[in-house]
């Protein structure tokens, strides 16, 4: 994925027969990240449902884990890679779909784009 590329850009990118398991009004449009101890929510869709607000609601009513989370409010999507701050290479982010399956997500490396070895179109990313 390229740093100018947004979040949901990645979340676009990812399949899961899941998504299209459902169809009509029981098939959610939602989903959201866990970065950092940040909740990213894809907001694209008016009818979207926010996963983060009962998870962050439990951590601060319970007090359990208070040092899990870095923001008590999400945020969008809508946001790219360079301006989420600093990446948890090796740390473990989840992401949530279809109202409760999660999906570990890890982010291995990052370098520069280089001329001869990778494709010069935007269009072409992110790959997986």
């Amino acid at each position: 994925i390229l740093a100018s590329q947004k979040l949901y850009e990645l979340r676009d990118a990812l399949y899961f027969a899941s998504d299209w398991m459902y169809d009509g009004p029981t098939r959610a449009h939602s989903a959201a990240f866990f970065i950092n101890g940040i909740f990213y929510v894809d907001r694209r869709d008016p009818n979207h449902i926010d996963y983060s607000k009962e998870i962050i609601d439990w951590v601060v009513q319970t007090k359990q884990m208070p040092h899990l989370l870095r923001e008590r409010v999400s945020k969008s999507m809508d946001v790219s890679f360079s301006e989420l701050g600093p990446i948890p290479f090796g740390e473990k982010c989840i992401y949530i779909h279809q109202g409760d399956i999660e999906h570990p997500v890890y982010f291995t490396n990052a370098r520069l784009l280089h001329s001869h070895d990778d494709c010069p179109f935007a269009e072409a990313y992110p790959m997986l």
